[in-house]
């Protein structure tokens, strides 16, 4: 019996607009980290009975601003980078740039399709695509 496997070598090279992309997401992040812990830290302030675990308050924030940093951009502007439409070419409409950011969830799986070179998941579904600006 012949068992012959495929030997082939796959190589994960990051284009430099997927290195913009992740420097704009980081720069998102810590944007959103500092919105959020603001909030937080006002909430609990004003001693409001929904605030008594600031861990749980916190990552409860941070997944809305998360879901809505597409539609500020400071990330992607920093880099000059842009979400467009892929039917049209043209900036994203608001709804595309808020829904991509729902797959991110799934972080693990986008990472890969990063690394694969392959689109987001998110913006396969919204038919968006980051380009450089």
């Amino acid at each position: 019996m012949n068992n012959n496997l495929n030997n082939t070598s796959y190589s994960f090279t990051l284009r430099s607009s997927d290195i913009k992309r992740f420097v704009a997401y980081v720069i998102d992040c810590a944007i959103s980290v500092f919105i959020v812990a603001v909030v937080v830290a006002f909430l609990r302030e004003l001693e409001i009975e929904d605030t008594t675990n600031p861990v749980f308050l916190f990552s409860r924030c941070f997944v809305v601003v998360l879901l809505f940093k597409d539609l500020i951009g400071i990330g992607k502007r920093l880099m000059h980078i842009q979400v467009i439409s892929c039917k049209t070419g043209w900036k994203a409409k608001w709804y595309q740039r808020l829904f991509r950011n729902v797959t991110l969830v799934l972080m693990p799986v986008e990472i890969i399709m990063i690394l694969l070179g392959r689109p987001r998941l998110g913006d396969q579904l919204c038919q968006t695509d980051v380009v450089l600006r």
